[in-house]
Protein backbone atom coordinates (compact mmCIF):
# COMPACT_ATOMS: atom_id res chain seq x y z
CA UNK A 1 0.00 0.00 0.00
CA UNK A 2 1.38 3.40 -0.98
CA UNK A 3 1.04 6.12 1.70
CA UNK A 4 -0.77 9.34 0.83
CA UNK A 5 1.17 12.60 0.38
CA UNK A 6 0.12 13.77 3.84
CA UNK A 7 1.21 10.48 5.46
CA UNK A 8 4.63 10.76 3.80
CA UNK A 9 4.98 14.34 5.04
CA UNK A 10 3.96 13.42 8.59
CA UNK A 11 6.49 10.55 8.66
CA UNK A 12 9.27 12.95 7.72
CA UNK A 13 8.47 15.22 10.68
CA UNK A 14 6.13 18.01 11.54
CA UNK A 15 7.12 21.28 9.87
CA UNK A 16 4.78 24.01 8.76
CA UNK A 17 4.89 27.33 6.91
CA UNK A 18 2.22 29.92 7.60
CA UNK A 19 1.70 32.91 5.31
CA UNK A 20 -1.36 35.09 5.74
CA UNK A 21 -3.90 34.50 2.98
CA UNK A 22 -2.30 31.33 1.57
CA UNK A 23 -4.07 28.13 2.50
CA UNK A 24 -2.10 24.90 2.61
CA UNK A 25 -3.18 21.29 2.91
CA UNK A 26 -2.10 20.52 6.46
CA UNK A 27 -4.65 18.34 8.21
CA UNK A 28 -2.85 18.67 11.54
CA UNK A 29 -5.18 18.80 14.54
CA UNK A 30 -2.68 18.59 17.41
CA UNK A 31 -2.64 21.38 19.97
CA UNK A 32 -1.78 23.99 18.84
CA UNK A 33 -3.23 22.99 15.49
CA UNK A 34 -1.67 23.87 12.14
CA UNK A 35 -4.69 22.99 10.02
CA UNK A 36 -4.62 24.64 6.58
CA UNK A 37 -0.99 25.71 6.95
CA UNK A 38 1.58 24.62 4.37
CA UNK A 39 3.27 21.28 5.08
CA UNK A 40 7.00 21.50 4.39
CA UNK A 41 9.55 18.71 4.08
CA UNK A 42 12.69 20.78 4.62
CA UNK A 43 14.19 24.24 4.83
CA UNK A 44 17.50 26.03 5.13
CA UNK A 45 18.56 29.45 6.40
CA UNK A 46 21.64 30.97 7.91
CA UNK A 47 23.79 33.96 8.72
CA UNK A 48 27.45 34.62 8.00
CA UNK A 49 29.77 37.38 9.12
CA UNK A 50 33.12 37.21 7.38
CA UNK A 51 36.14 38.20 9.43
CA UNK A 52 39.81 38.24 8.62
CA UNK A 53 42.96 38.01 10.69
CA UNK A 54 45.04 39.10 7.71
CA UNK A 55 47.79 41.63 8.31
CA UNK A 56 46.32 44.84 9.67
CA UNK A 57 42.77 43.51 10.00
CA UNK A 58 42.90 42.06 13.51
CA UNK A 59 39.81 39.89 13.15
CA UNK A 60 37.58 42.80 12.24
CA UNK A 61 34.09 41.71 11.30
CA UNK A 62 31.95 43.12 8.56
CA UNK A 63 28.16 43.36 8.45
CA UNK A 64 26.26 40.08 8.74
CA UNK A 65 24.74 38.52 5.66
CA UNK A 66 21.51 36.57 6.13
CA UNK A 67 20.64 34.01 3.49
CA UNK A 68 17.16 33.70 2.10
CA UNK A 69 14.91 30.98 3.49
CA UNK A 70 14.82 28.00 1.14
CA UNK A 71 11.71 25.90 1.68
CA UNK A 72 11.23 22.42 0.21
CA UNK A 73 7.70 21.05 -0.13
CA UNK A 74 5.46 19.03 -2.38
CA UNK A 75 3.18 20.74 -4.88
CA UNK A 76 -0.18 21.38 -3.21
CA UNK A 77 -3.10 23.78 -3.28
CA UNK A 78 -0.84 26.61 -2.01
CA UNK A 79 1.42 26.32 -5.08
CA UNK A 80 -0.54 28.61 -7.40
CA UNK A 81 -0.84 31.33 -4.73
CA UNK A 82 2.88 31.08 -3.97
CA UNK A 83 3.73 31.45 -7.66
CA UNK A 84 1.39 34.44 -7.92
CA UNK A 85 3.02 36.09 -4.90
CA UNK A 86 6.48 35.61 -6.44
CA UNK A 87 5.33 36.92 -9.83
CA UNK A 88 3.60 40.01 -8.44
CA UNK A 89 5.99 40.90 -5.61
CA UNK A 90 3.25 40.52 -3.01
CA UNK A 91 4.32 41.52 0.51
CA UNK A 92 3.20 39.50 3.52
CA UNK A 93 3.12 41.33 6.84
CA UNK A 94 4.39 38.23 8.60
CA UNK A 95 5.02 34.53 8.28
CA UNK A 96 6.02 31.64 10.49
CA UNK A 97 7.95 28.40 10.25
CA UNK A 98 7.18 25.86 12.97
CA UNK A 99 9.13 22.66 13.67
CA UNK A 100 7.56 20.19 16.05
CA UNK A 101 8.71 16.88 17.47
CA UNK A 102 6.57 14.18 15.93
CA UNK A 103 7.03 11.75 18.81
CA UNK A 104 5.75 11.99 22.35
CA UNK A 105 2.45 13.07 23.78
CA UNK A 106 3.27 16.77 24.07
CA UNK A 107 4.22 17.30 20.38
CA UNK A 108 6.70 19.95 21.52
CA UNK A 109 7.11 22.86 19.10
CA UNK A 110 10.84 23.15 19.55
CA UNK A 111 11.60 25.77 16.90
CA UNK A 112 9.46 28.72 15.84
CA UNK A 113 10.80 31.26 13.38
CA UNK A 114 8.64 34.35 12.99
CA UNK A 115 9.24 36.48 9.91
CA UNK A 116 8.26 40.12 9.36
CA UNK A 117 7.84 41.77 5.95
CA UNK A 118 8.03 38.59 3.88
CA UNK A 119 8.59 38.42 0.12
CA UNK A 120 8.58 35.28 -2.00
CA UNK A 121 11.53 35.67 -4.33
CA UNK A 122 11.39 32.36 -6.19
CA UNK A 123 9.23 29.29 -6.78
CA UNK A 124 10.80 26.37 -8.66
CA UNK A 125 9.36 22.95 -9.50
CA UNK A 126 11.11 19.66 -10.17
CA UNK A 127 9.95 16.19 -10.88
CA UNK A 128 10.93 13.01 -12.63
CA UNK A 129 9.29 9.83 -13.77
CA UNK A 130 10.90 7.91 -10.92
CA UNK A 131 9.38 10.12 -8.21
CA UNK A 132 5.78 9.95 -7.11
CA UNK A 133 5.42 13.64 -6.24
CA UNK A 134 6.49 16.92 -7.82
CA UNK A 135 8.80 18.90 -5.53
CA UNK A 136 8.56 22.64 -5.06
CA UNK A 137 11.33 24.95 -3.82
CA UNK A 138 10.15 28.28 -2.42
CA UNK A 139 12.58 31.05 -1.54
CA UNK A 140 11.59 33.75 0.97
CA UNK A 141 13.29 36.87 2.21
CA UNK A 142 12.20 39.02 5.13
CA UNK A 143 12.84 42.27 6.97
CA UNK A 144 13.17 40.79 10.48
CA UNK A 145 13.35 37.39 12.15
CA UNK A 146 12.54 36.04 15.58
CA UNK A 147 14.25 32.66 16.05
CA UNK A 148 13.00 30.84 19.18
CA UNK A 149 14.21 27.42 20.28
CA UNK A 150 12.21 25.67 23.00
CA UNK A 151 14.42 23.35 25.03
CA UNK A 152 13.22 19.92 26.07
CA UNK A 153 13.65 19.11 29.76
CA UNK A 154 13.49 15.32 29.64
CA UNK A 155 12.44 12.33 27.58
CA UNK A 156 8.77 12.93 28.38
CA UNK A 157 8.86 15.94 26.08
CA UNK A 158 8.37 18.65 28.70
CA UNK A 159 9.50 22.17 27.84
CA UNK A 160 12.66 23.56 29.46
CA UNK A 161 12.79 27.22 28.47
CA UNK A 162 13.13 29.51 25.48
CA UNK A 163 16.34 30.53 23.79
CA UNK A 164 15.60 33.45 21.48
CA UNK A 165 17.45 35.53 18.92
CA UNK A 166 15.87 38.42 17.04
CA UNK A 167 17.36 40.42 14.20
CA UNK A 168 15.98 43.37 12.26
CA UNK A 169 17.65 43.21 8.86
CA UNK A 170 16.49 46.71 7.92
CA UNK A 171 17.87 48.38 11.06
CA UNK A 172 20.70 45.85 11.56
CA UNK A 173 19.90 45.41 15.25
CA UNK A 174 19.96 42.16 17.21
CA UNK A 175 18.76 40.90 20.55
CA UNK A 176 19.59 37.67 22.35
CA UNK A 177 17.19 36.58 25.09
Amino acid sequence: MVPSTMEVIQMAGDMFLKLDGIKGESIDDAKPAHKDEIDIIGWSFGVSNPASFALGQGGQQSKPTFSDFHISKYVDKASAALMNAAATGKHFKDGKITCRKAAGESKLEYLIIKLDEVLITSVQHSGSGSEQYVHESVTLTCGAIDFTYQGQADITGGAEGNFEFTYDLQKQTSNLK
